[in-house]
């Protein structure tokens, strides 16, 4: 949810087709499902929208590559944003308006992704471990949790394009 604005994805039983339903007053009333036909068999790993009716949707196809679509009329038409090949994944992701920070990563390391554009363009910050999740209170101010290659829980705050490790004191598992 943002603000009121709330959205979700499900899967119909009897479809097998992703459906996307919005909320406009905080999920006290929603839109019949609305079929998202690009996504049979993609697997939504993240879903985010940034003003009423404007919504990003991330999947992973069955042959694992990342498909992004956006909304800009509630679910009623979507269009496919390029995103770079290296990218296999996309998770974490949340927009204010048509700005947005996701967490994503590449065969390697992860990286802290953003757009001004509504996922037309985006610059990335390489993070030092694993990414699990993100919070962000601004486009340009996050806290991003996840491992070590020990295994040990990190946490990191990232400003601008800065991310600066945290010292944790007794965290026996990793940060999800």
């Amino acid at each position: 949810c943002n603000e009121l604005n709330c959205a979700l994805v499900d899967t119909s039983a009897q479809v097998g087709v992703p459906r996307f339903s919005f909320s406009a007053d905080g999920g006290l009333t929603w839109t019949n499902p609305l079929p998202v036909s690009w996504a049979k068999g993609d697997t939504i790993t993240a879903l985010a929208c940034g003003a009423v009716f404007d919504c990003i949707v991330a999947a992973l196809s069955p042959r694992h590559q990342l498909v992004l679509y956006v909304t800009r009329d509630g679910g009623a038409t979507w269009n496919e944003r390029p995103t770079p090949s290296a990218w296999p994944t996309m998770s974490s992701l949340s927009c204010a308006q048509l700005r947005c920070v996701a967490l994503t990563s590449t065969a390697h390391s992860s990286l802290l992704a953003r757009s001004t554009s509504f996922a037309r363009m985006w610059t990335s910050v390489l993070l030092a471990q694993r990414a699990n999740a993100l919070a962000c209170s601004t486009l340009s101010s996050c806290i991003v949790v996840g491992q070590r290659t020990s295994g040990t829980p990190w946490l990191a705050t990232v400003h601008a394009s800065a991310a600066v490790n945290a010292s944790l004191r007794y965290v026996p598992t990793p940060l999800l």
